[in-house]
């Protein structure tokens, strides 16, 4: 591990400091950008790349969503 910025690093060592409300922001802005990026894919022609580009970090906020609710709750797996 880096020790070099632990200042930066310490607010992502603790998940439980980030609230449900901010949890489900990320929710709700990842699934706007899939759904960004299957309007884009399906119905614009020709397709926006701006569209396409939100669209690639709907799964990254997935997958970080993912990892945060197994973080707090792990007994869920």
């Amino acid at each position: 591990m880096n020790h070099a910025f632990p200042s930066l690093l310490h607010p992502l060592q603790t998940p439980r400091q980030i609230s449900s409300a901010a949890l489900d922001m990320v929710k709700v802005l990842a699934l706007i950008a899939m759904l960004a990026d299957h309007i884009n894919t399906l119905f614009l022609m020709p397709p926006n790349p701006l569209l396409y580009a939100a669209g690639r970090m709907a799964f990254p906020l997935f997958t970080f969503m993912w990892a945060m609710n197994v973080q707090r709750r792990p007994e869920r797996l």
